[in-house]
Formats: structure tokens, sequence, C-alpha cells
């Protein structure tokens, strides 16, 4: 009796085991996965790289129709993985709690259109930059808006923590707190927000990916260029010296030009600033 109860009990404990590896997710295809787990304190000798994005933020980290996650963004992160000899797993967040679970250390680093402000770099460390964006303003084309001063007033539908709700601030617009692009370029075009500012890449991708839209651009000159780069928690001193290792392997190699061709729009606006 004693061996058959040893028996089941073993049994029952593989059974759980086999379920919890098939509950994992494959991080040999740059899974999407959830919550925290062994490798998320930034040791760069790990065999995987915990990375942290909205994954619903085209064209930087999105889902294509097959579901997988694409973009501008995790093909760098890819591409930055392959160098370190890290398999990369993604762990997708919403934009209000993406920065938060970096200091959690569910993930080592975060890439999702990031600007290196001087308030994020107290608390933050970053790479060196891998592209510049340009801020505009999406209105709908009957709006009276036509320059970056008639937005003082108007109700703007942003993220509220991002360089691009401090940009039309700053021209006195009123922020409409939303949770991401997504939700920001939707209220627009109800007519509950008289604009959503982001990056030139984003707002012109989404045009082409929505020819019936009724929206044009405004460019929001008082904003400088933003540069883009790589966040990681201070301290980690070693994996930042090898992402920017492979950042400019990838510069200079011509994978981060063709990565930028891939899914830089047709109709991306010129910038004058």
């Amino acid at each position: 009796m004693k061996t058959r109860k040893i028996t089941q009990i073993l049994a029952a404990a593989g059974a759980a085991l086999l379920a919890l590896t098939a509950c994992s997710g494959n991080s040999g295809q740059g899974a999407a996965g959830t919550g925290a787990s062994g490798d998320q304190n930034g040791d760069a000798s790990s065999n995987t790289l915990r990375i942290g994005l909205e994954g619903t933020f085209a064209p930087y980290g999105y889902h294509d129709e097959s579901g997988d996650l694409v973009g501008f963004e995790k093909e760098i992160a890819d591409a930055v993985a392959a160098h370190l000899g890290r398999t990369p797993v993604y762990v997708e967040s919403p934009w209000e709690s993406l920065i938060a679970g970096l200091d959690n250390k569910n993930y080592e680093i975060v890439i999702n259109n990031l600007a290196p402000t001087e308030e994020r770099k107290l608390k933050y460390d970053f790479t060196q930059p891998y592209y510049t964006t340009h801020a505009f303003a999406a209105v709908r084309e009957d709006s009276d808006i036509h320059t970056e001063s008639d937005l003082a007033g108007k109700k703007c539908a942003q993220s509220a923590s991002s360089n691009y709700a401090d940009n039309v601030r700053a021209v006195g617009a009123e922020i409409t707190p939303t949770s991401g692009f997504a939700d920001s370029i939707q209220l627009v075009e109800q007519g509950r927000a008289d604009c959503t500012a982001n990056g030139d890449i984003t707002l012109a991708y989404y045009l082409e990916k929505h020819p019936d839209s009724k929206l044009r651009l405004i460019e929001i000159t008082s904003a400088p260029g933003d540069d883009t780069a790589i966040m990681l928690n201070k301290g980690n001193e070693e994996l930042l010296g090898q992402i920017n290792e492979a950042l400019t392997q990838i510069k200079n190699d011509g994978t981060l030009d063709e990565i930028i061709a891939k899914y830089t729009p047709q109709n991306i606006p010129a910038a004058n600033n």
C-alpha cells in the first residue's frame, strides 16, 4: 500500500511539473510573458533578456494579423539580444504601468519609444539613442487647429506621463488622460478630444494604415526632436555597456537602417525643428 501511495504521489508531482512547463512562454521565439522571473535583475551573464514593451504600439511593437509580436523596436531588441547571445523574452504592459514594471524588476530593459528626458535620467540609465522622433499633433480635417499656437485651450488626448503630453502642455493644451496611443487617436476621431500628439513615425504609420481616417498633422515646432533610447535601472553598468556595443554594431553594419526602412511609412512628414 505504501509503495502504491508513493507511486501515486510521484505521478501527480510529475503531472504538475509537466503542466507548469506547458504553461511557460516559448522564450526560444521571443515569447511574450507577464511577471518576474529569475533573470529580471540585470544579470549580464543570463541566458535570457527580459524586455518590457506595450505590444500595442505600432509600428514600434505590436501584434500582426497572425498574432505575432512584430515592430521596429521589437526587431532592434531582437538584434541586441542576438549580439548579447541571449534569448529575448518579451513582457507586455500598458504604458501607464510599463516603467513601474522596470522598478519592480519584471524585466531588465524597456524599449518603447522612450525619450531620455532629464527627469527620467535622474532615476534610470539610458543607452545611446537609436532614432530621433519629431512631435506632431493629429487633428480632424475640419478642425480649426492649423498651427501649434491653436492648441492653446484645446483638449489633447495623451498618456499623461509621456513627453508628448509635456509638449502640448507647453503650448497651453489641456490633457485628457488615456492609457495609450490607440485610445488617444480614437478619442480624436470620435470628436471627444481635439488632438493627440505623438512622434512623426507613429502618426504617419497610423494614417498609412487607415487611409479613410479624416485626420491631418500639425507639427509642434517648439518641441525639439526627441532621441529614443533603451531604458534600464541604474546600477547595471555591464549590461548597459553590452547593449551600447550591440547598438553600435547594428548601426555600423547597416542592420538598424534596414529595420528603420522596413517600418518607416512613405508619407512621414518633414520636420522643421
